[in-house]
């Protein structure tokens, strides 16, 4: 009979995975884990819910049409790449004019990459207007 050996995280070679001593202190690692996580998170207690922040039904079905109309990267074609778009971006922000929020016009799908660029893009631009004023 053939002794099958599996490699545990600890590095052993053991007949079962996780070993008998990772067994033992695994209850601790994750509640150690699930505690730093719990740490790092970015605070969301003063975030509004997305229906105050404009991002209701009527947005999730433009959102849907939008994306069902041009389903690639609107940046990336650009590009000549070929990437799906999992996002809209607003081009004016809800923030800036409430009124272009279901605009189609002001709408641009865009793939995740794209979007943060594009997130990135507008904080810094609007930190660089703020510190002008």
């Amino acid at each position: 009979m053939v002794t099958v050996y599996k490699l545990c995280a600890c590095g052993r070679l053991c007949h079962e995975i996780p070993c008998e001593r990772c067994q033992a202190s695994l209850p601790r690692r994750r509640r150690k884990w699930r505690l730093e996580r719990r740490d790092n998170r970015p605070s969301r207690d003063n975030r509004p819910s997305r229906h105050k922040r404009g991002y209701d039904n009527d947005w999730l079905r433009l959102r849907a049409r939008v994306i069902a109309e041009q389903p690639l990267c609107a940046r990336c074609l650009e590009k000549g790449l070929c990437r799906p778009a999992e996002e809209v971006h607003h081009i004016v922000p809800i923030k800036v004019d409430p009124q272009l929020r279901l605009e189609v016009s002001n709408l641009l799908p865009v793939c995740r990459r794209c979007h943060r660029i594009l997130e990135r893009y507008a904080k810094t631009k609007k930190a660089i207007i703020d510190s002008t004023t």
